[in-house]
């Protein structure tokens, strides 16, 4: 790494790591991950209303159920956010374990309310995520955190631990989503917040989650990936590329 010519990091946090603990400096850039314009439409366009979706109190995850994604975290969570909020109902997509391993950690009285599924083709994630109220993902690494991103092209505002990834997207939207990473009585505050806010707030809200999204589609950062790759080049050639 340390002798590579150019190194492509999805964040930030990487890229400052990287330039000031191993020197590489201009040598590295950030090109983060992004969804097809196709992918996204279909999010928004499977999304119910938003009202509708406000009343339906609907928490959802996507990812693998494991410690590094809060899978720990998530028993205090439901129990703290259905203090909040009560009636809240949550859906865990992409576990990769069955409903019962994912009941058995959080240890409720009873499973109402609880949707898992394990698996699911990429093509039914709109359906699935078509009627959920609030994103969330108390994570503690993340080189990116694509899931995310798949909520907001769903206009789903969404709750995040504050690590590398999810505050690269959720910092253009609005800081206060995200929290620090595990403190499980701040994120459920946070999650029974956005639950429970004016129908016209949260609407707004959506709306500017799917404007997020749009500066995170794949033509555009194909096209910055390819002229910095093009750039690099030119430097270890020597040239000057005229700009367009």
């Amino acid at each position: 790494m340390l002798t590579a010519d150019l190194v492509n990091v999805p964040n930030e946090d990487e890229r400052s790591y990287l330039s000031e603990q191993l020197g590489i400096g201009d040598r590295c850039v950030v090109n983060p991950l992004g969804l097809t314009g196709e992918h996204a439409a279909a999010l928004a366009a499977r999304a119910l209303p938003a009202a509708e979706r406000l009343e339906r109190k609907e928490v959802v995850f996507i990812g693998a159920w494991s410690l590094r994604k809060g899978a720990a975290d998530w028993a205090g969570i439901v129990r703290r956010t259905r203090e909040l909020a009560p009636g809240t109902r949550f859906r865990f997509l992409g576990t990769g374990i069955d409903r019962e391993a994912v009941l058995a950690d959080l240890d409720l009285p009873s499973g109402e309310g609880i949707t898992v599924v394990p698996r699911y083709p990429a093509s039914d994630l709109p359906s699935l995520l078509g009627p959920a109220s609030v994103g969330a993902l108390p994570s503690y690494i993340e080189g990116w955190g694509l899931g995310v991103l798949e909520q907001l092209a769903a206009g789903i505002p969404t709750v995040a631990y504050d690590v590398s990834g999810p505050r690269s997207m959720l910092g253009l939207l609005d800081r206060e989503l995200l929290c620090p990473a595990g403190d499980v009585e701040r994120f459920s505050r946070l999650i029974a917040a956005n639950l429970t806010q004016p129908a016209a707030a949260y609407a707004d809200l959506a709306e500017r989650c799917r404007e997020v999204t749009s500066g995170f589609l794949w033509p555009a950062i194909a096209r910055e990936t390819l002229d910095r790759y093009a750039a690099a080049l030119d430097r270890v050639r020597g040239t000057v590329r005229p700009r367009a």
